[in-house]
């Protein structure tokens, strides 16, 4: 205490149990700290006259999360936001609401970049769209198993059966795959994929 007022580093706890633990100055938070809220939910980073400004790291108590800048405890200028799901965006804020560049990327690796204006896309965007995330591995073993169900269809299926042209370019066909190695198939699919 200085003169009566908060100075320097300390804790306080109201009545209702929220807490802050940083410094003061002038009797207000001031300078870094970290503000626990009843919900769960934490900020820590740089205050000015009791607000969040400056830099600073928001934890929700539902796992969501935003590391930025801050002015009177609102987003303001560029900052990272994560949610539980895994879905991100990295850009800027304006008043706490996206405005301005920013990459928003969904749980499945979709992307969405360019302008944002209070929080809703606009404008020309670069889209990039993912069906699904699955390793190399597995996308070889499932065309090895598709590969091998197509050459059991064409082998059992007997020339005398088929219609004459249409027989031979079946031949050629199991002769060519019969000749490559998977590697080498595989390979040439993963570049169409």
């Amino acid at each position: 205490m200085v003169n009566g007022m908060r100075y320097g580093k300390g804790i306080q706890i109201w009545d209702d149990g929220a807490k802050y633990d940083g410094e003061w100055k002038f009797d207000k938070a001031y300078g870094q700290g970290t503000f626990y809220h009843l919900d769960g939910d934490i900020y820590q980073g740089h205050w000015e006259l009791d607000r969040a400004n400056g830099e600073g790291t928001y934890i929700n108590s539902d796992g969501a999360t935003y590391q930025g800048s801050w002015r009177d405890d609102i987003q303001e200028g560029f900052g990272i936001e994560i949610w539980k799901d895994g879905s991100s965006f990295k850009g800027y804020y304006k008043a706490g609401k996206k405005e301005g560049f920013g990459l928003y990327q969904w749980s499945d690796c979709s992307k969405y970049e360019g302008e944002w204006v209070e929080n809703k896309l606009n404008g020309k965007v670069i889209y990039w769209f993912f069906t699904f995330k699955i390793k190399r591995e597995l996308i070889l073993g499932l065309m090895e198993e598709l590969i091998l169900e197509i050459l059991l269809i064409i082998i059992c299926l007997e020339k005398e059966n088929t219609f004459g042209a249409m027989a031979e370019s079946m031949l050629v066909f199991i002769k060519m795959i019969r000749n490559m190695d998977l590697a080498n198939i595989f390979g040439l699919m993963e570049g169409n994929i």
